[in-house]
């Protein structure tokens, strides 16, 4: 904005130099324009140091002196090189037409003074922008160099981090492959353990079947027991009972020899019952016998069958 106004303000002064016929009427404009000439040159000045500005617009480049307007020498009156003399008529419109001229440069100048005030303020405005902008690019530059600084030490923990870190997982893996063979011991030794499990398990029911079938066994051998013991006493009963009539026998024998002498016919009969007595005697001991060699031969074979059981 600056630069566009500064060509507009050249164009205007080479346009006022070009209609005008006096060159020191337009000094003041001319010292005006040297002044803010060499204010913008150091305003560009500034802004070209300016890094973080110059990356971001084109700064416009100016010369150190000021352009030139036009020709400053005094002009001479067209009409006094033509060595015509001027009328009061003459003069007068002269004169009118340089007091239209006057009020016209009056106009211009008055345009040029707004101009010039409005760049003066725009320079002003631009001038802060740029301070408050050079403010911001040094605050920049120091949190830069903070995050500079901040960004070596978080490298510095980051490599140290990264090195504990290596340390701490070569640790583990070690930790890893020990646990992994401690794994591998025990797996070992439970499948060794459950194969004997089973190996012992196996030979539990075996025992566990062979101490049903001697149990079995046992209860068939204590039956036979319980029969012989229960033969043995009906023996023992029979035995009595021999006795009782080998008593009985004797008793009689005695009653016979006491009653010899006694009448023949209770002899005789005293000698049949004896006969008789002696006939039951002799097939209650055979009887008796046969029970017990029966009783006898069962039992042997029975325990001998358990014998070949177990």
């Amino acid at each position: 904005e600056t630069y566009g106004i500064y060509k507009f303000l050249i164009s205007m002064l080479r346009g006022l130099y070009r209609s005008s016929d006096s060159v020191e009427a337009l000094e003041p404009l001319r010292a005006k324009f040297d002044e803010q000439h060499d204010r913008l040159y150091d305003f560009y000045a500034q802004c070209t140091a300016v890094r973080y500005l110059s990356t971001l617009i084109t700064i416009p480049k100016l010369p150190f002196d000021a352009p030139t307007l036009a020709d400053e020498q005094k002009s001479v009156s067209p009409l006094i090189e033509q060595g015509i003399v001027q009328t009061p008529a003459d003069y007068a419109n002269e004169q009118q037409k340089r007091n239209s001229e006057a009020q016209q440069l009056a106009q211009q100048q008055l345009l040029l003074d707004q101009a010039q005030r409005q760049a003066q303020g725009r320079v002003a405005e631009l001038e802060r922008d740029i301070l408050a902008l050079k403010g911001q690019y040094d605050s920049d530059q120091l949190m830069l160099r903070s995050y500079d600084e901040k960004l070596q030490v978080l490298e510095t923990e980051l490599r140290t981090t990264s090195e504990t870190a290596g340390e701490q997982l070569a640790a583990k893996e070690q930790q890893l492959t020990f646990l992994q063979e401690q794994i591998d011991y025990w797996k070992n030794k439970y499948e060794s353990l459950a194969k004997l499990y089973s190996q012992l398990r196996a030979e539990h029911l075996d025992l566990l079947a062979k101490s049903k079938k001697i149990q079995q066994k046992a209860a068939s051998a204590q039956e036979a027991v319980e029969r012989r013991e229960r033969m043995e006493r009906e023996m023992k009963a029979k035995n009595v009972e021999l006795a009782d009539l080998i008593k009985e026998r004797d008793r009689a024998k005695l009653e016979l020899e006491r009653v010899k002498t006694g009448s023949k016919g209770q002899f005789e009969s005293l000698q049949l019952a004896k006969d008789e007595l002696e006939q039951k005697l002799a097939t209650l001991e055979r009887a008796q016998s046969a029970n017990l060699t029966a009783v006898f031969n069962q039992h042997k074979n029975e325990v001998e069958q358990l014998q070949q059981k177990l």
